[in-house]
């Protein structure tokens, strides 16, 4: 991966090093007002106790405030600076081609200083400094290799996947569920998995790895990882976290949940599912415009859902086969003297259900997951003893499905196919990352969605830290 990511370019490094100059002199001087203003503050006492001596001619103390920079724009002027100076040095690659063109055909050469003409035109139109260097060396390579670029070595097949990689951890870090670097690594590993951004990487790896040709390791390595964070470190970084209380009362406010919700709106409106008019109106609950209060069902919106079934909801529910906890608040009789005792099961058999639902009500799948280090097939079939066995102790078939002795899990009619019960384990029972991938490859499996509309199904989740 070095070969791609150590590559630069000469005006980019100049660029990057000025602004990080001029930074530091910006640091400094800041540094030393501070200084200076907590030597003044710590003097009052001093400088009363001297008035009227010698010290009156002494620099008197300010009250005015000293200004600062925000946190974090230096960064953001670097980068932009340096972004700055690339295009500068496109447009100068671009304009210096153009004049050998025109004199090629009429046989003749550039005129003495016309490159140091073009460069200073060029930082101009983009505001760069005069202390700011274009190389003219940079130029004349780029013209000479036929290129406009500042990449000069191999270009790394994730480069594309990156921006939505960037973008699932800034969502991820909004929802204060931040990933480790490890899980990050994970995730673009994920990502690419059984795609044909995997077959180029290995493609890239063979020609440029020489340890992929030792170990034949086709996962995205620490070094990748580290190239990926220094390419993007002006829109991400790794930190340590701060604790928050999670105290759901607290966070529970109207202002909160209007934030929420308008997020969601936006985004669904991102993915076409959704759009947004000038002007908030009352709905009914079949979503029709109503032009009162009374006859609405929930407050004005300006948005509208226009694609209910692309929308999936999905929640858990954890529960344990033991029932001797169970409430029932219904009566039974009895003798006058005895109490009614039922059968009831007191083993502890942990699992968790999930309901995939449409925003158009009608239910697309039910996950199961059990609370175990491996699944068991007769889990999977469930058993019936209330029903009677068809046909000679080998016919298994005829006695599966809904009604029968095997029932399975329940299984869902959407949009004309019927999605059987995914069925799953884990240690505790819980829904986890690598789980909730294999259920919608499940879903997708089945082609559920018609994706040749242009439309993506959006899936909404809760916070929760699982």
């Amino acid at each position: 991966m070095s070969a791609c990511d150590n590559a630069s370019d000469t005006a980019s490094d100049n660029a990057s090093g000025n602004a990080a100059h001029a930074s530091g002199d910006a640091d400094s001087s800041s540094g030393d007002t501070d200084n200076a203003s907590d030597y003044d503050a710590s003097s009052d006492d001093a400088s009363e106790s001297y008035s009227g001596s010698k010290y009156d001619n002494a620099p008197k103390k300010t009250t005015e405030t000293v200004g600062g920079r925000p946190k974090g724009s230096t960064d953001a002027a670097a980068k932009d600076l340096e972004m700055r100076v690339e295009e500068a040095t496109k447009e100068v690659v671009k304009n210096l081609k153009k004049r050998k063109q025109e004199i090629r055909s009429n046989k003749k050469r550039l005129r003495y200083g016309l490159l140091d003409e073009i460069i200073v035109s060029s930082k101009k139109k983009y505001c760069i400094p005069d202390d700011v260097i274009i190389s003219k060396e940079c130029v004349r390579q780029r013209v000479k290799r036929n290129s406009n670029g500042s990449h000069a070595g191999q270009m790394s097949p994730m480069i594309e996947i990156e921006p939505y990689l960037i973008e699932l951890i800034t969502k991820l870090a909004n929802m204060r569920t931040p990933i480790t670097t490890s899980q990050g690594l994970e995730l673009a590993n994920s990502l690419i998995s059984g795609t044909s951004t995997e077959e180029q990487l290995i493609t890239w790896k063979k020609k440029n790895c020489a340890a992929f040709r030792v170990n034949g390791n086709v996962r995205l390595g620490k070094g990748y990882w580290q190239a990926f964070m220094k390419r993007n470190k002006h829109l991400i970084r790794s930190k340590k976290t701060v604790k928050f209380d999670d105290k759901r009362a607290q966070w529970c406010t109207y202002d909160n949940m209007v934030d929420m919700y308008t997020e969601v709106y936006k985004d669904l409106c991102t993915a076409g599912l959704a759009c947004e008019h000038d002007e908030p109106v009352w709905r009914n609950s079949e979503g029709e415009v109503v032009d009162s209060e009374e006859k609405a069902f929930g407050l004005k919106s300006k948005y509208e859902l226009i694609h209910p079934d692309m929308l999936i909801f999905v929640d858990e529910l954890g529960c344990n086969t033991n029932q001797k906890q169970d409430g029932d608040n219904e009566k039974y009789l009895c003798p006058k003297s005895g109490r009614p005792q039922q059968r009831a099961a007191t083993k502890d058999s942990h699992f968790t259900v999930l309901g995939f639902t449409a925003a158009d009500g009608n239910p697309l799948m039910c996950a199961i997951i059990f609370a175990a280090k491996s699944l068991r097939e007769e889990w999977v079939m469930g058993f019936d003893p209330f029903t009677e066995w068809i046909g000679d102790e080998n016919n298994t078939d005829e006695n599966c499905g809904e009604g029968k002795m095997y029932p399975f899990g329940p299984a869902c009619t959407f949009k004309g196919k019927t999605i059987p019960c995914f069925c799953c384990c884990s240690e505790n029972g819980s829904i986890t990352g690598h789980l909730l991938t294999n259920m919608l490859r499940f879903i997708d499996a089945r082609e559920v969605f018609d994706r040749s509309t242009g439309l993506s199904p959006f899936l909404l989740l809760n916070g929760h830290g699982s």
